[in-house]
C-alpha cells in the first residue's frame, strides 16, 4: 500500500478503495485545486457518457 494516512475507505460491491493523503498532503491549496480540476476534466466526460449509455439502455 502507499505510504501516508488513509483518509477514506470506500467499499462498492467487491471493490475496496483506499484514499491516502500522501499525494496532496504537501501541496498548496492552489496545487490541490489544479490536481482536482485535471482529474475532473478526465473523469467527468467518462462518467457522463456512461450515465447517458445507461439511460439509453433502459431497465434490465
Amino acid at each position: 500500500m502507499a505510504e501516508g494516512k488513509i483518509v477514506k475507505v470506500v467499499k462498492s460491491g467487491g471493490v475496496t478503495m483506499y484514499f491516502h493523503d500522501d499525494y496532496c498532503r504537501d501541496k498548496t491549496p492552489e496545487e490541490v485545486k489544479a490536481i482536482l480540476d485535471r482529474v475532473a476534466a478526465i473523469v467527468y466526460p467518462a462518467l457522463k457518457s456512461a450515465h447517458i449509455r445507461k439511460g439509453k439502455a433502459g431497465p434490465a
